[in-house]
């Protein structure tokens, strides 16, 4: 026990390891928070964007520019997918309830996201 604060070092030891897993699921939730608020999208108005440019602009923020998502946030790689382009085009348009926390997009065209699809399928 150390004479001054009244602490062993053991109790010091138990308090700093409680205050770093707090501070864990505290930067996590709020990290959660800031991405739910935030979005996954920046809204783009232009019909002649290319697939790779929709994926740029409406999902790589969340499932990377390589396509790769993020494991840890839960959020699938959507490169090398099994998914067919008609599945991923109902993703993107919300007309499919697998990707439930994912956001639909369905202020985009079928075009457009049609064009997503085969930029993933093909390119990605």
């Amino acid at each position: 026990m150390d004479d001054r604060s009244g602490w062993s070092h053991t109790d010091l030891s138990i308090h700093v390891i409680r205050v770093n897993s707090t501070m864990k699921r505290l930067f996590s939730s709020l990290l959660a928070v800031v991405l739910i608020l935030s979005g996954c999208s920046t809204e783009v108005d232009n019909e002649t964007l290319t697939g790779q440019q929709l994926y740029e602009a409406y999902c790589a923020s969340c499932h990377k520019v390589n396509g790769t998502g993020s494991f840890l946030e839960a959020i699938p790689a959507n490169r090398n997918t099994a998914l067919s382009k008609k599945e991923i085009i109902a993703l993107i348009l919300g007309h499919d309830s697998r990707a439930e926390k994912m956001p639909d997009f369905n202020f985009l065209t079928a075009d457009q996201a049609k064009r997503v699809a085969v930029y993933i399928k093909k390119e990605l």
